[in-house]
């Protein structure tokens, strides 16, 4: 490590071994010296027909019209199901899936939670 062979905008740090040397590299970089970029749209992820786009260790999928989640692996439309509970409303995030947007007093990803329930302090142990 002492001739800083590790020195590209990829590495983390050089290890040094026994005669040897090793770059630790950044994520979304890979080599001995950590010099090439991680193609992560290279095994295409996407399915249905989404595009790919590498980001900074990882990819994101841009999906089709019916088609949502990481990888475009679901279909229909997020909000289809009506995942949200106890009047919670459904909106399409920026990646496909769903967000709930839920009344006050309820949280949880589909409202299912009552945050405010007056039993949790257990009032009625007398």
């Amino acid at each position: 490590c002492l001739s800083n062979p590790c020195s590209n905008p990829g590495t983390q740090d050089c290890v040094q071994l026994v005669n040897d040397y090793h770059c630790n590299c950044k994520a979304g970089y890979m080599g001995r010296h950590c010099d090439a970029k991680v193609n992560f749209c290279a095994n295409s992820p996407c399915q249905n027909g989404g595009i790919c786009t590498a980001i900074q260790g990882g990819h994101e999928c841009l999906c089709g019209d019916g088609f949502y989640g990481k990888n475009c692996e679901y279909s229909g439309y997020a909000c289809d199901s009506n995942p949200c509970q106890n009047g919670g409303y459904c909106r399409t995030s920026e990646i496909g899936d769903y967000v709930c947007d839920c009344p006050s007093g309820l949280s949880g990803v589909n409202c299912e939670i009552d945050s405010m329930n007056e039993c949790l302090s257990n009032p009625c142990n007398h």
